[in-house]
C-alpha cells in the first residue's frame, strides 16, 4: 500500500441493492497533491505475473471501483496559477481533494460457455447476425410429393443465417501472437462456444494497446485488449449438421464436405479440407516468453 494519508467521510459509504446487482459509493479526503496516487492505487496495479491487485470493496472481492471522481474539498483554498494556455498547469489547493469512488460487481467473464479468463483478465461477449444467400441449382431439388426435379434452368436461393461471436479479452499482458496468426481462417476442431466442430470460422482479431492504471515498480505500463471475431455457419439437413466445409451437391441433393484433391496435387479423397481446423482455446492462453 502506498504511503498516502486519507480519511473516509462520515455518511460514507452508501450502498444500493437491486434484485440482481449491488453498487456502492464511498467518499474520501486526500491531500490535493496525492489525489492521483490515491486514485491509481484504488484502480489496481498489475504484478509481474499479469494478475491485477484490485482494491475491492470491504468484504466483497467481487465489487471493485469503476469510476473515480475528484474535486477540491475547499474550492476557496485555491492557489491561483498564472498560465498562458490551459495545457501549462493546473490550479493547486492548500487543502484536500474530495474523492468519490463508485463501485459495482465485476465478473471475470460474461459467458460461462467457452474459454476461461486467466487471472487478472476479463472476457466480454456479444453476438451479431448476418445472412448468406446460397444459390442452388434446380437439378438437385424436387417438388414435394413428386420425383420430378425443378430442372437445371431453375435456380433457388437458400438463406443461411450466420452468427458472429465477438469475444473481447481485456487486461492482457502477453497476447498469444503465434496462435492469433496460425489460427486465422481456420474452423474449430473441437466444440467452442457451444458450436459443433467445423461450424465456427475464426475471422481475425483487432488489437488495441492501452495504458494501465498506474506504473508501480514491477508492473507493465501498458496492456492489450484483443477483440476476437468468429463467424458461425450451421446448415441443418434432417438430423445432420454441416459447417463451413459443406457445399450443396446437386447430384445427391445434399450438403457434403469437400476436399482439395488431385487437381491440387493430392490423391483422391486424401486431400486437405476446404477449411483447415484448429483449437481456438489457444487464443486465450498468454504467450509468456
Amino acid at each position: 500500500m502506498p504511503q498516502i494519508p486519507f480519511q473516509e467521510l462520515s455518511g460514507s459509504p452508501e450502498e444500493t441493492y437491486t434484485t440482481d446487482d449491488f453498487t456502492a459509493v464511498r467518499k474520501f479526503l486526500v491531500p490535493w497533491e496525492k489525489r492521483d496516487d490515491f486514485a491509481n492505487w484504488l484502480r489496481g496495479a498489475t504484478n509481474v505475473f499479469g494478475a491485477i491487485d484490485l482494491i475491492a470493496y470491504p468484504s466483497r472481492p467481487d465489487v471493485v471501483p469503476y469510476k473515480i471522481h475528484i474535486q477540491p474539498f475547499a474550492p476557496l483554498a485555491i492557489e491561483k496559477t498564472a498560465m498562458d494556455k490551459p495545457s501549462d498547469a493546473l490550479n493547486s489547493y492548500s487543502s484536500f481533494a474530495l474523492i468519490t469512488v463508485y463501485y459495482k460487481i465485476q465478473t471475470s467473464q460474461d459467458l460461462e460457455e467457452g474459454p476461461t479468463a486467466e487471472s487478472g483478465t476479463r472476457l466480454t461477449y456479444r453476438i451479431n447476425f448476418q445472412l448468406q444467400e446460397v444459390e442452388i441449382n434446380g437439378d438437385g431439388l424436387y417438388w414435394h410429393g413428386s420425383t420430378t426435379s425443378l430442372g437445371s434452368n431453375a435456380s433457388v436461393v437458400k438463406t443461411v443465417p450466420l452468427t458472429e461471436h465477438v469475444l473481447t479479452w481485456k487486461q492482457v499482458l502477453f497476447p498469444p501472437w503465434a496462435a492469433m496468426r496460425e489460427l486465422q481462417g481456420k474452423v474449430n476442431s473441437v466444440e467452442f462456444l457451444d458450436c459443433p466442430p467445423g461450424t465456427l470460422l475464426y475471422e481475425g482479431v483487432g488489437v488495441n494497446k492501452l495504458f494501465r492504471s498506474d506504473l508501480q515498480d514491477g508492473a507493465s505500463e501498458f496492456c492489450w485488449q484483443l477483440e476476437y471475431r468468429f463467424m458461425q455457419r450451421i446448415i441443418y439437413q434432417g438430423a445432420l449438421r454441416y459447417g463451413w466445409n459443406a457445399v450443396y451437391r446437386k447430384e445427391t441433393g445434399k450438403w457434403e464436405d469437400v476436399l482439395f484433391g488431385k487437381s491440387a496435387g493430392y490423391e483422391l479423397n486424401s486431400g486437405t479440407p476446404f477449411y483447415e481446423s484448429g483449437d481456438f482455446n489457444a487464443l486465450f492462453v498468454s504467450e509468456i516468453n
